[in-house]
Parts: C-alpha cells; structure tokens; sequence
C-alpha cells in the first residue's frame, strides 16, 4: 500500500471523508478511527499486516447498531490478501 498510499489518502480526504460518518482502517487489527479522514503517513493507521477477517469483524460491530432501514455504502480498500489469518479463515 506504501507506493499508492499518498494518491489514496488525496482522493479519500477529498471526496469520501467528508461524507462518512465511520472509517475503519485495519492491518494487524482493526479499529474505528476518531475521524473519517486519513494521516498521510501510513504508519499512523497501522502498516506491515492486512487483517481483512478483524476488519470484516469490526465492520459487524458497527452495523448492529444502524437502523435497519439506513442506507449504507461500504467502501472496502486493500493492497492484498489476508497475511495474518490466510484464506481458508476468511472464506470461513
């Protein structure tokens, strides 16, 4: 994610961050950041793992507690296959 992480960050502050009302950023973990807008060093947000099954977890957490009739847009970004729990776990 290090080479394309800037470009990212630029359109995402720019055009998604304004509009969401939750960012969830994930690599060893995953966890529900104060603010929907990237830093702009990655390290800020994690770096090194992709732990796509916490993400998907953390994601759970956070739609228990929408309306059932809330419409809700999902904007899911990786550079990668799951490192840290492998495929098999995640299809699981």
């Amino acid at each position: 994610m290090g080479s394309f992480w800037a470009s990212m960050v630029k359109f995402w502050n720019e055009r998604i961050a304004p509009e969401a009302d939750i960012l969830i950023t994930f690599s060893h973990s995953a966890k529900v950041e104060p603010e929907t807008y990237l830093k702009d060093k990655l390290s800020a947000h994690g770096g090194g793992m992709t732990n796509i099954l916490a993400a998907f977890q953390k994601l759970e957490e956070q739609l228990v507690n929408l309306d059932e009739s809330a419409s809700i847009t999902i904007v899911f970004i990786s550079d990668g296959d799951d490192t840290v729990n492998g495929v098999t776990k995640l299809t699981d």
